[in-house]
């Protein structure tokens, strides 16, 4: 763990010299010389100048190498795919995003993925020997033991595809593989508007509702990966068998269910999408109106509830319907305040439908910057083709 605290503190704030290290973590200089060799050795620091004279002997001042390796971030939907390269300082050097359409298979998107991590590399001139980590976000619970996803319900094929498996066996390294709404609480918390909150939660609302889960600055996945499943909440009274593809609470809170209630409020023969039926409300339409009424206070009962047992400071709300911003925001904001002794605030994504990937990105950069390959093991592409 010496050697990770060592670059912690250099990359933070650095340039240091020996003697600052080990006044700064409060290990022995004895120690920090021989970590600080092995990362010198290693390639993530370099020796950079000296410190000022102050009539004593000079020391030499140690800098992070950000560009020692990359990491990359990658987001995969239903319907599009992103990455991102970024650097060990946590620049994000490249990011894209590619339509896949609205009937696309698992073995499509998994295709996919691949090249657009190769384009992104090339795009940044970064040798695929230099990338130390590959963090992906997807829908579905992910098996913290196996490091598998299961239950896909919006990329049927996904899960029996082993993706884990099959991108390792496509890029040369065992990407880790994140649920995409964990991973936006992760993006949020580093970049966003969670930036030095520890306890948040970040709330997804699109086609389905999921939250991502951060007590004490680490992520919560609990036992089997699947906390933060919130689309299953239920009134109390309901004892009907699980629906594998959507919970009763996002049946009725989520895009899909705002679409849906419209459609059975107006008639089978009317289709409107989510955006348009705020667009809609926005004109007066009174039908919209109470449409988006009953999900907002929909909604807003299932974070209270969610807020009543996690007690997060902040609660961040992103996904297709946040992009309605305060229409959405304002009644869960009230609900909180009134329902609540110590309500949390309540904030919209800062970085919008970036936030997934991102926190993959994030993901990867700490793996990269973990203990185990600071002594020498770190995991690389495959250099074939090179």
């Amino acid at each position: 763990m010496n050697a990770g605290l060592l670059l912690e503190v250099i990359r933070d704030q650095g340039p240091l010299s020996r003697p600052q290290l080990a006044s700064a973590t409060g290990l022995s200089l004895p120690t920090v010389n021989s970590r600080v060799g092995e990362l010198l050795a290693a390639g993530y620091v370099r020796e950079d100048g000296w410190t000022r004279s102050t009539g004593g002997k000079r020391a030499r001042l140690l800098r992070f190498n950000e560009d020692f390796g990359y990491v990359v971030g990658l987001d995969v939907g239903g319907h599009q795919v992103s990455v991102a390269v970024a650097d060990l300082s946590g620049d994000i050097v490249h990011f894209e995003r590619r339509p896949l359409g609205t009937r696309v298979d698992a073995g499509s998107i998994l295709k996919a993925s691949a090249e657009m991590v190769e384009n992104a590399l090339a795009a940044s001139r970064v040798s695929k020997v230099k990338v130390m980590a590959v963090g992906v976000s997807t829908p579905g619970l992910v098996d913290p033991s196996s490091g598998e996803v299961a239950l896909v319900p919006n990329i049927p094929g996904w899960a029996s595809l082993g993706p884990a498996r099959r991108l390792e066996e496509m890029l040369g390294v065992r990407p880790l593989l994140e649920n995409n709404v964990n991973a936006a609480i992760v993006g949020e918390h580093w970049k966003g508007v969670a930036r030095g909150c520890d306890d948040a939660v970040f709330v997804a609302i699109g086609t389905g509702i999921g939250a991502g889960i951060m007590i004490g600055g680490k992520l919560y996945r609990g036992f089997h990966g699947g906390a933060g499943e919130i689309g299953l909440q239920r009134d109390f009274e309901d004892d009907q068998v699980l629906d594998e593809e959507f919970g009763p609470f996002e049946r009725r809170a989520s895009g899909l269910g705002i679409a849906q209630r419209y459609r059975e409020l107006a008639g089978e023969g009317e289709e409107m999408t989510t955006r348009k039926i705020f667009a809609a409300a926005r004109q007066g339409d009174e039908l919209a109106r109470r449409v988006i009424s009953e999900a907002s206070s929909v909604l807003a009962g299932g974070i209270v509830n969610l807020c009543a047992i996690l007690d997060p400071e902040m609660v961040v709300l992103g996904g297709g319907v946040a992009r309605a911003g305060e229409e959405i925001a304002g009644p869960v904001r009230r609900r909180l305040h009134s329902a609540l002794p110590a309500p949390p605030s309540l904030m919209l994504s800062a970085l919008g439908d970036r936030v997934s990937v991102v926190g993959a990105a994030k993901i990867a950069l700490d793996a990269a910057l973990k203990e185990e390959p600071l002594l020498g093991s770190q995991s690389r592409m495959s250099g074939k083709g090179e």
